[in-house]
């Protein structure tokens, strides 16, 4: 007997298969190889996005953001730069790195006109010694 569509999506029409390979992505590795997957059509389910697909806007960028992702740069959001009559849309991308990482996109920032803001990562809380 073949599947239900209700078993293949969840409710936004993301692939449930899909979803199952993040449960198991452990790493920022990992999350950035499922992302760039996601970005080049390869699968039909994103992490915190409620769509199958990215926006149109960002067909012009895709590809080079799979490459960030496979590169050590796990993507949260971005979008990119647009010239629309009088207004613009400064591209910009967001995301996860190792501090390794951070560090090499704090000194391209010296020397380019790429701007980075990094934050230290979260710190797990401290009980209170008894």
């Amino acid at each position: 007997m073949e599947p239900t569509e209700a078993e293949i999506r969840d409710e936004f029409g993301r692939r449930l298969e899909d979803k199952g390979a993040w449960r198991q992505a452990t790493t920022l590795a990992a999350a950035g190889e499922l992302t760039a997957r996601w970005l080049e059509g390869h699968s039909e389910y994103q992490a915190a996005t409620f769509t199958v697909r990215y926006d149109a806007e960002t067909e012009p960028i895709a590809t080079e953001l799979a490459d960030l992702n496979r590169n050590g740069l796990f993507t949260k959001e971005s979008q990119p730069g647009l010239r629309i009559d009088n207004s613009a849309q400064r591209q910009y991308v967001t995301g996860f790195c190792s501090a390794e990482a951070a560090v090499e996109l704090l000194a391209l920032s010296t020397r380019t006109e790429l701007v980075t803001v990094a934050h230290a990562r979260a710190r797990p809380a401290v009980p209170p010694s008894p």
